[in-house]
C-alpha cells in the first residue's frame, strides 16, 4: 500500500472538521487585522482630541436649582475642565468671597475625563429635563469640542435613563477622592485676576451694613442682578472687603442699601455676560 494511513505520525486529516477549525482561524485573523487597522482595542471607540489652551473649556458642569428665584450666573460652575489640564472645582467660600481649587491633571486623567464625557453622550446636544418634576432643577453640561460647545441639559430629580447615566458620569468628577496617581501636582487655591461683583436690593438693612466706596448698581444688567467688574488695582481691595465681610453682610452707597455676591471669573469667562455659560 503506498497511501497514508489516518492516525500514524505525519499522517494529514482532511475532513469535515479540520475545514471548520481553518475557516474559524481565517475569521478571526480578519477580525484581529480589522481591530488593529481601526485603533480598536475592544475598549469602544476612541474619543476625539480634546480642545487644548488654557482658557478653553473642555468640560463644564452647571447645577441650576429648580426654584423660580434660583441664581444663575452667581455660583460657580460645579466642574470647569481646561485644555491645560486644570480642572477648576468651588470650595468653601472665605467670607463672603467664593472660592475655588485647582487640580491639575495628568495627561492620562484628563484624556479619561473627556472620554468618558464622550461615553456619557455628551459629543451630541439634548435636553434630558423632566417638566413633571417642580423645583428639581436641572445640570447643564458644555462639552468642548472642535466644532465648538455642545450644551446638554438633564433634570436633577427624575428624569429618563439618559439622565440618570449621565449623573453617574457627574458623580465620578470628583477630584479630592481621586488617588494622587491622577494629578500631576498638588492642588492650589485658585487666584482670579479678575472678580465679579453682583448686586441686588433689599428691602431692609439687616445687623450688618457697610459702606461700599462705589454704586455698584451702575453695572451690567444681569438675571442676577447688577454686575460690575473688578480688575487690576482694585482687586486687592475688594478681595480683602470680601473676605472680611459674610454672606449676611449688607452694604451702603447713596443712601441705598443692597447685597453683594463676590465670584471669581473663571479663564473662559471675560465679562459679565459670559458667567454662567
Amino acid at each position: 500500500m503506498t497511501g497514508r494511513v489516518a492516525g500514524r505520525p505525519g499522517s494529514r486529516e482532511r475532513g469535515p472538521g479540520r475545514k471548520r477549525l481553518t475557516a474559524m482561524a481565517k475569521l478571526w485573523g480578519a477580525v484581529a487585522a480589522m481591530m488593529l487597522l481601526s485603533g480598536c482595542t475592544g475598549a469602544g471607540p476612541t474619543a476625539p482630541e480634546a480642545p487644548q489652551g488654557s482658557g478653553t473649556l473642555v468640560l463644564g458642569v452647571r447645577e441650576i436649582s429648580g426654584k423660580p428665584s434660583a441664581a444663575r450666573i452667581r455660583p460657580l460652575p460645579a466642574i470647569a475642565l481646561y485644555g491645560d489640564r486644570r480642572l477648576i472645582v468651588p470650595d468653601s467660600p472665605e467670607g463672603a468671597l467664593q472660592h475655588a481649587t485647582v487640580y491639575p491633571l495628568t495627561d492620562e486623567r484628563f484624556r479619561q475625563v473627556y472620554a468618558d464625557a464622550h461615553s456619557a453622550g455628551l459629543a451630541i446636544a439634548h435636553d434630558y429635563g423632566d417638566s413633571t418634576v417642580q423645583d428639581g432643577g436641572v445640570v447643564v453640561f458644555t462639552l468642548g469640542t472642535a466644532d465648538g460647545p455642545v450644551i446638554t441639559r438633564a433634570a436633577k430629580v427624575g428624569g429618563n435613563d439618559e439622565a440618570r447615566r449621565l449623573e453617574r458620569f457627574r458623580a465620578g468628577l470628583t477630584p479630592a477622592t481621586w488617588p494622587s496617581s491622577a494629578l500631576a501636582a498638588r492642588p492650589y487655591p485658585y487666584e482670579p485676576e479678575r472678580l465679579a461683583a453682583i448686586a441686588t436690593m433689599t428691602g431692609t438693612a439687616g445687623p450688618d451694613v457697610r459702606p461700599w466706596p462705589t454704586d455698584p448698581l451702575t453695572g451690567a444688567q444681569t438675571v442676577d442682578g447688577y454686575c460690575g467688574i473688578v480688575e487690576g488695582p482694585q482687586i486687592a481691595e475688594v478681595t480683602a472687603l470680601a473676605r472680611g465681610a459674610t454672606a449676611a453682610t449688607r452694604w451702603s452707597n447713596g443712601g441705598r442699601v443692597f447685597q453683594l455676591d463676590f465670584r471669581p471669573l473663571l479663564p473662559h469667562e471675560t465679562d459679565c455676560q459670559s458667567l454662567g455659560k
